[in-house]
């Protein structure tokens, strides 16, 4: 009996974990924004201190997610994964480099709406690497169920 108890108690803790995990690139479908670069600079996947979204709470980004995802008019049968990589550049405003979807599909004018409208978001903090500030990318995931915005998961940047 406590062998199956363990194993249950494992079997909950691991899909727990791979719910929670990244999406590979190579799983994904890719658009890439060339408008978003930065000359003469790295950029840091991860820093010691993440960039922090100043303009919105967590929560306050989420409900500003969700709207912005009805605004696509996804159909209602579309169910599947966005992720977005943001750039935090510094002296910019927040900055989508990339989406990538599975399971879905997005016309040019969806991923225009997703991305000037995340383009516009301007209250930033930059990421710093040895204290010192630095060009940085963060990760946001939208699951798509239903043409709506169930979840939303980030990383490598947080809210104030």
């Amino acid at each position: 009996m406590k062998h199956l108890a363990i194993i249950i108690l494992f079997s909950i803790t691991t899909n727990l974990q791979s719910n929670a995990q990244s999406f590979p690139d190579a799983d994904l479908t890719w658009v890439q924004n060339d408008s978003c670069v930065v000359t003469g600079a790295e950029v840091f996947v991860k820093v010691e201190i993440d960039p922090v979204i100043k303009q919105f709470s967590r929560a306050e980004f989420e409900a500003f997610m969700y709207n912005l995802i009805l605004k696509l008019n996804l159909e209602e049968d579309q169910n599947g994964i966005l992720k977005l990589k943001l750039l935090f550049a510094k002296n910019q405003n927040l900055s989508v480099r990339a989406i990538g979807y599975k399971d879905i599909s997005l016309k040019k004018s969806q991923i225009d709406t997703l991305t000037n409208s995340l383009n516009a978001i301007h209250h930033i903090i930059q990421g710093k690497q040895r204290h010192i500030e630095v060009h940085c990318q963060g990760i946001l995931y939208i699951h798509i169920m239903n043409g709506k915005m169930r979840t939303m998961s980030h990383v490598n940047f947080t809210f104030n």
